[in-house]
């Protein structure tokens, strides 16, 4: 009910995502996509649902959940609608004018399609006019921007593996998808304990000693006593 209303007219105002170099390598980047209002409202979303604080890794929520940025169904409404420009006189002549001021060096929204295109190496279907093969295009992109997305994904999980709050994580999770006890039959609270352990966003010594700077190993629970494995 939401997603509609947050891509509203996405197809145009989605040039603002597109990096002004396509091998900056920073379409995906988790900083980058924190800046657009789209994707805070999709972690807010996502971290009301798993009943985490607002401060939790956008990284790790997204991790869990197995959910892709919006920006992924935004450049495909992009790329739908410059296929679909011929089916409109005002598209056709939009897309005219903004092919002319691209080569007059001034970025336009032709800019923005032929850079996520050339980001993927997919540049070569600007000049398929075959609409026969719309289709196959769109699950094309689709499946190259996703395995963008999971290549910058995996880049920022090694950044977490060495001495940091998700280590433990990211020990848990080898792939991209949606965590098993997410979906099963138990208590949506223990739901919920769980995702907290697991991202980290609990109030166990472990997390909330580090806010004061007590080294880990320090870090001890004042419930455990020595020699008691309870």
């Amino acid at each position: 009910m939401i997603l509609p209303i947050a891509q509203y007219s996405s197809e145009v105002w989605g040039t603002n995502y597109i990096p002004s170099n396509p091998n900056n390598n920073k379409l995906f980047d988790q900083c980058n996509l924190s800046k657009h209002i789209t994707e805070t409202l999709h972690y807010r979303y996502l971290k009301l649902l798993l009943g985490v604080p607002r401060k939790t890794s956008n990284w790790a929520v997204t991790t869990e959940t197995g959910r892709y940025p919006i920006i992924l169904r935004i450049i495909k409404a992009m790329y739908l609608c410059y296929l679909s420009q011929s089916k409109s006189p005002f598209l056709e002549a939009a897309l005219a004018t903004s092919k002319v001021i691209s080569k007059n060096g001034v970025n336009s929204w032709y800019n923005s399609i032929t850079r996520v295109l050339e980001f993927c190496g997919l540049d070569h279907l600007l000049a398929n006019s075959d609409f026969v093969e719309l289709e196959r295009q769109v699950n094309c992109l689709d499946t190259n921007l996703k395995d963008h997305f999971i290549n910058k994904w995996l880049e920022e999980k090694d950044m977490y593996t060495i001495d940091s709050k998700l280590d433990v994580y990211v020990s848990l999770k080898d792939t991209f998808e949606m965590a098993k006890h997410l979906t099963s039959r138990i208590n949506p609270s223990y739901k919920i304990a769980i995702t907290k352990v697991r991202l980290s966003a609990h109030k166990l010594p472990i997390e909330t000693d580090r806010y004061m700077g007590i080294p880990r190993e320090d870090r001890i629970c004042p419930h455990w006593v020595p020699g008691n494995r309870k």
